[in-house]
C-alpha cells in the first residue's frame, strides 16, 4: 500500500508503519510538507480535526498515484479552564473517501496548562523530578503523553481499522 505522510517527521512516520505491520500491511510511505490552512496550533477539538483533514487533502491532490493520504494532527482542547490533548488522524483514499480515527484525551496538569496560555513550547516544560519524587511513575507517564506516541498510535488504529474494515 502506498501512503502520503502529510508529514516530514520520521516518528510519525515509524508509528504509522508500527501501526499498518499490526494490521499485515508493510507501507510505502511517502512523506510530503502541506499546508493545514489553519492556525500554527489547533486549539479546539474542530480545529485539529480540520488541520488532519486539510493535510490529507492537500496531499492526495500532491500525490495521486497513492492509494492513501493521511493526516496527522495533535492539538489542545479547551474544557472548562482546562485543555485536553487529542489527535486526530484522516484518511482520504484515491476514490475520496474519507475515514477519520481520534485518540482518547490526556487533561494536562496545571504546569503545561499554564505554559500553553503563554503559547510555550511543552516539550520544554518539564516536572521538578527532586520536588515530585513521590509522583516520578506519574511524571513518567505524563512525559509519555506528551510525546504523543500513545496518542497518535491509538487515533492511527482507529482510523485505519475503520478504513480497512469498511473499505477492504
Amino acid at each position: 500500500m502506498n501512503i502520503v505522510l502529510w508529514s516530514k517527521s520520521w516518528y510519525k512516520g515509524r508509528l504509522l508503519k508500527h501501526v499498518l505491520l499490526r494490521l499485515d500491511i508493510d507501507p510505502n510511505i511517502v512523506y510530503c510538507d502541506v499546508n493545514s490552512e489553519v492556525s500554527e496550533q489547533p486549539c479546539a477539538r474542530g480545529e485539529t480535526k480540520l488541520w488532519s483533514y486539510n493535510r490529507a487533502k492537500n496531499a492526495i491532490q500532491q500525490y495521486s498515484e497513492v492509494d492513501l493520504s493521511c493526516g496527522i494532527e495533535f492539538g489542545y482542547e479547551p474544557e472548562w479552564e482546562e485543555f485536553q490533548c487529542i489527535v486526530f488522524v484522516c484518511l482520504i483514499d484515491k476514490s475520496w473517501r474519507v475515514r477519520y480515527g481520534q485518540s482518547s484525551t490526556f487533561l494536562l496538569p496545571q504546569k503545561f496548562k499554564n505554559a500553553l496560555l503563554l503559547w510555550a513550547e511543552l516539550k520544554d516544560v518539564y516536572f521538578d523530578r527532586e520536588k515530585n519524587k513521590q509522583l516520578s511513575n506519574v511524571n513518567i507517564e505524563v512525559n509519555r503523553y506528551l510525546r504523543k506516541d500513545d496518542l497518535i498510535v491509538e487515533a492511527l488504529q482507529s482510523a485505519f481499522v475503520s478504513y480497512l474494515a469498511y473499505y477492504l
